[in-house]
């Protein structure tokens, strides 16, 4: 890790500390000279003045010259569900993603009258939303195979395993069925067994993929007089023909291993867990077994095992691998593993192969707020390009009150320093769900599984998650991915928030009158928090969305515009003000530092919003004298001017046409129309939705990744919705004289 000075300079002018790091390219602070006070001298003399705030005091408690930056945090973007989804189908028990695709299994649904038939559905990506692409099933499928028990994808490849199946007269020998994508279709490739299979050796139980080789586990495959000891399957492509290359087993194993029981697969390496491995004396202390390829033969590299593992602790249910240029890194998870006296927390352990080929541990990673029974460990997924990011799934985590609701922790890598810097729980998950029973990432996208999740009336149909690094919807409170219908009274300081996933209203009390709302996930849990700026003093107030709680600062000053928004793109909105008076731009970044920006004029309004699609919000305004639009491109530091739109006109961008990028958009009051720049050709669009009076609320209301226009009428109270998925909606929720929260930064 480059390590980066801390400056902390007060202002008496600005009422506050600025923090500074040097050498940081996403600060545009102005530069502090040599002979400014630093450091533990700064905190003292913000001491001695009086000065002596949060954010200072805040430094000194964090030694944050010391800690490792971590640039971005997973926002959750999208709920995935079946589009035939029904109770018992345990949609979401496996995952797995390549780039803009993703397979969810749903083992145990129904197919005609077969109970238990299983599918498993293929998802899109197209902007930022997700859309079901393809249901896949077995041609020649029957009730209790559970197809979809275990799914992979690598590229333009699907494999599905149904252990169950039935294969000639031998109950349970198991699957695995490959699907290959021609254009929008899957087509059915092959249906792969093994020579050698027997009654019960649930062949597909669990299923790897990597370019024209597959993995599969046979956990309950006998080995000679030894029951239930286990085996490996892999198989190559040639053409479109599959055939088997290789059996795998362990050396030492033993009845009742069930080696095979998860698999993983990265071009020439391979792993096989054996959670049931008996280490010396402890039963079930479990170990993974490494293969690598050469030509066109596995042998076994080495056999990994905790180096502080104990009888149950059930190491290897779960692992992952990745082979980068710096090595090659394996995570594993030991879900039963008792720690500091939590009966089955869970653990994880990541290991390092050299380039000599030796494994090593590295780390042992458990959750911060562990409790009994949360089964960390679970679930496993690593980055295969960078191995910097781990999530590690606790689909038994109590949240709240809600036991088994289940949970998802992120750590991320410095050098050889793993730190735990995120918990996920999902938006809308709630007791039971099971949510991180299984994880899969890929690039910036992470999908976790939450397979007992309610929809509707249907218990345990299932649901995942879509999660992206970047900043959250500003009006998201309940953290599913979709904007809430909400309010603030002047009148009472009520916030009336009516949320999306579930329905049901709260309305906290915070704030007065004569307060700017500012609403934004600063505290990046994937829920926007209730916040709001006072010109009177300059401060923010922001209720955390977690627990209930507040805190407030000084940022800011009489006069001063709010314009919150992710700038440092790392999830979490940074408090920033526009000062029309000098036509300057102050960013409290949550990353660290404060940023300082001239940009504008005296008349402008702010317009903030990512408009070059790099996960960071930019600085803009709109001239109202000439309808013109500048913003300053946070990718590369250049800037853009368009004229569009009216001096009469309301400034509503985003991102309506779903490519990742803010639209320069209008919405004109006098004819309730509304006008949208395409950023991608800059060519635009307009519809009418609206009349005169209506107050423009855009905001993506149906969670498909844009924006949605939509207007709240004050003499009816009513909200109109015009949906980008879900079609037009029509609620009355308020009352006369509220304030449309998504409103907030309309100018």
């Amino acid at each position: 890790m480059t390590r980066k000075s801390v400056f902390i300079l007060w202002s008496a002018i600005f009422l506050t500390a600025f923090i500074f790091l040097s050498g940081d390219p996403r600060t545009h602070a102005q530069t502090v000279a040599p002979g400014d006070l630093r450091g533990a001298a700064a905190i003292d003399y913000l001491k001695r003045t009086d000065g002596y705030d949060s954010l200072a005091k805040a430094v000194e408690n964090a030694n944050a010259a010391n800690q490792p930056a971590f640039d971005s945090l997973f926002v959750q973007r999208q709920i995935l569900t079946a589009g035939d989804g029904a109770a018992g189908d345990l949609f979401g028990s496996q995952v797995a993603i390549s780039g803009d695709t993703a397979v969810v299994g749903a083992d145990r649904n129904q197919i005609g009258a077969n109970q238990n038939q299983g599918a498993a559905y293929v998802f899109v990506r197209s902007g930022a939303a997700w859309t079901q692409q393809a249901k896949l099933t077995a041609n020649d499928g029957q009730g209790g195979d559970n197809f979809g028990f275990s799914v992979a994808i690598s590229g333009e490849t699907i494999a599905i395993g149904a252990p169950f199946d039935d294969v000639g007269q031998n109950p349970d020998q198991g699957a695995i069925y490959i699907f290959v994508r021609s254009g929008a279709s899957w087509l059915s490739q092959d249906k792969l067994t093994a020579p050698d299979g027997a009654a019960f050796d649930r062949f597909g139980y669990s299923v790897a993929i990597s370019g024209d080789t597959v993995l599969t586990g046979a956990s309950a495959a006998d080995i000679g007089a030894d029951t239930d000891r286990g085996a490996a399957y892999v198989f190559v492509r040639s053409g479109n023909a599959w055939t088997e290359q290789q059996k795998l087993t362990a050396a030492d194993g033993a009845t009742g291993d069930f080696f095979g029981l998860r698999v993983c697969l990265s071009s020439g390496t391979a792993l096989v867990g054996v959670q049931q491995d008996d280490i010396g004396a402890n039963v079930d202390q479990g170990s993974v077994y490494v293969f690598t390829r050469s030509g066109t033969v596995w042998s076994q590299q080495t056999k990994l095992t905790a180096s502080d593992g104990a009888a149950g602790d059930r190491f290897g249910l779960s692992l992952d691998l990745s082979l980068t240029v710096g090595g090659t890194y394996a995570v594993i998870g030991a879900w039963n593993d008792d720690v500091a006296g939590n009966v089955d927390q869970g653990s994880a352990y990541v290991f390092v192969r050299s380039q000599l080929g030796t494994w090593s541990q590295q780390a042992k990673l458990t959750a911060a707020d562990g409790a009994d029974n949360d089964f960390f460990g679970r679930s496993v997924t690593i980055n295969s390009t960078t191995a910097n990011t781990i999530v590690v799934g606790a689909d038994h985590a109590a949240i709240g009150g809600f036991q088994q609701q289940g949970a998802a922790y992120v750590f991320k890598r410095d050098g050889a320093n793993w730190t735990q810097t995120q918990k996920l729980t999902g938006g809308s998950a709630t007791a039971n769900d099971q949510f991180g029973g299984s994880v899969a990432i890929a690039g910036e996208t992470l999908i976790a599984g939450a397979s007992d999740d309610t929809i509707g009336a249907n218990n345990q149909q299932g649901a995942a998650y879509i999660f992206n690094l970047g900043g959250a919807n500003p009006y998201d409170f309940d953290g599913d991915g979709k904007a809430d219908v909400s309010v603030f009274r002047p009148a009472s300081g009520q916030w009336w928030i009516n949320r999306s996933f579930d329905g049901s209203t709260i309305a906290p009390t915070f704030g007065t009158s004569t307060d700017r709302i500012a609403p934004g996930d600063f505290t990046g849990d994937g829920k926007s928090d209730v916040a709001l700026f006072r010109p009177s003093n300059g401060s923010w107030y922001i209720l955390r969305s977690e627990d209930g709680s507040f805190f407030s600062f000084p940022f800011g000053a009489n006069g001063d515009v709010p314009a919150p928004a992710d700038y440092d793109g790392d999830g979490k909105t940074d408090p920033a003000v526009f000062r029309p008076a000098n036509a300057t731009w102050y960013i409290s970044q949550s990353s660290g530092g404060t940023g300082i920006v001239q940009f504008g004029a005296a008349t402008d309004l702010p317009v903030t919003a990512d408009y070059d699609g790099d996960g960071k919000s930019d600085v803009a305004i709109f001239r109202p004298s000439d309808g013109s639009w500048w913003y300053l491109r946070s990718s590369d530091g250049q800037f853009r001017v368009y004229r569009f739109g009216t001096s009469t006109d309301k400034c509503v961008p985003g991102d309506y046409t779903g490519d990742g990028k803010a639209d320069i958009a209008v919405f004109r009051p006098a004819s309730g129309t509304w006008f949208v720049q395409r950023s991608d050709d800059n060519s635009f669009f307009s519809f009418p939705f609206g009349a005169t009076g209506d107050i423009p609320a855009p905001a993506d209301y149906d969670g498909d990744g844009k924006f949605d226009s939509a207007v709240f009428r004050p003499s009816t109270n009513t909200w109109y919705l015009n949906r980008t998925i879900a079609g037009v909606a029509i609620q009355q929720f308020g009352a006369s004289g509220d304030r449309p929260v998504p409103n907030a930064f309309v100018p």
